[in-house]
């Protein structure tokens, strides 16, 4: 008799996901990135104090496709001019139920030229997760919320304190 993963191999399995998310962005593997996501999933990014200013919502991309559209547009003009980007991700707290998940992460980045290192963003993530058929863990919903930035309406809250 087989059983189904435990909570601690899903657990593994979401911080992987989190993990490839954050390397295979900073080495413009966009392809491979975007299948960390369901082909509905929708990534909104908040702007704080940082890159994106005001605290001003951006467009939302939905589906897979326009989400990797959107980074790639974002992170190759940056990419062109000698900018590479390392995401550095925090240890994630996960809320496990079934098939389904939700994790919350800081994150940093750290943009590195021939002439300097900096940092460039830090906020943190709010996601939705679920296991596809395949077994692997994907984000329905993903919010990035920079330092500064306001959680928008119907974003998911704070993880709980235990």
């Amino acid at each position: 008799m087989t059983s189904g993963p435990s909570a601690h191999d899903d657990r593994e399995a979401i911080e992987r996901t989190i993990t490839l998310y954050s390397h295979l962005v900073d080495f413009g593997r966009y392809d491979e990135w975007g299948d960390l996501f369901t082909e509905d999933a929708e990534a909104a990014t908040v702007g704080g104090v940082q890159v994106w200013g005001d605290g001003s919502p951006l467009p939302t991309p939905r589906g897979r496709q326009a989400i990797v559209d959107f980074v790639r547009g974002n992170v190759e003009p940056m990419r062109e001019k000698g900018v590479h980007l390392m995401h550095v991700p925090g240890k994630p707290v996960i809320e496990l139920d079934g098939d389904g998940a939700r994790a919350w992460w800081t994150y940093m980045v750290v943009a590195t030229t021939a002439d300097s290192i900096n940092v460039a963003a830090t906020g943190r993530y709010h996601t939705e997760l679920v296991r596809g058929g395949d077994g692997h863990w994907r984000f329905r919903v993903r919010t990035c919320v920079e330092t500064g930035g306001p959680l928008p309406e119907g974003a998911l809250r704070e993880p709980p304190s235990h």
